[in-house]
């Protein structure tokens, strides 16, 4: 880490700052999830929930925020930070390895967003004020 060149293309700095974002936004990730999952905060709905009788939609079943904007992101944001940790590119091989855990950590991003987006297209499960259970914004 002599040259001056090498010195600006640190990465272990960028790499804990990185992460250290990542924590929170997987948090909230898993907590909205499990906010669908049960509403009011209770279990009703989802013990309530058939193929006859659906209560949740199959997008919140699908947990877009638990697996991918949670665990996928949470274990590339540990190994960027812990890697981060050894200091100016102290290793190269977890630096390297960085780029495959990003891409993990993209790929589940990608995942919870298109469980997302399938979701604000198919509309909430609801009662009609006939009391049928159904998705009204689905057709």
């Amino acid at each position: 880490c002599h040259s001056i060149l090498y010195n600006t293309m640190c990465t272990g700095k960028c790499s804990k700052f990185i992460a250290i974002a990542l924590y929170p936004l997987s948090f909230v990730s898993v907590l909205c999830n499990i906010m669908l999952f049960f509403p009011d905060w209770t279990a009703k709905y989802a013990e309530d929930d058939s193929e006859d009788t659906p209560r949740l939609t199959d997008e919140v079943k699908y947990m877009g925020g638990l697996i991918g904007g949670g665990i996928f992101v949470l274990i590339p944001a540990i190994h960027i930070h812990l890697t981060g940790k050894q200091g100016c590119c102290g290793n190269r091989c977890g630096m390297f390895l960085s780029i495959g855990f990003a891409a993990i950590g993209v790929a589940g991003a990608l995942y919870s967003l298109g469980v997302a987006a399938s979701g604000l297209a198919k509309g909430p499960v609801c009662k009609n004020p006939f009391g049928i259970w159904g998705r009204p914004f689905l057709n």
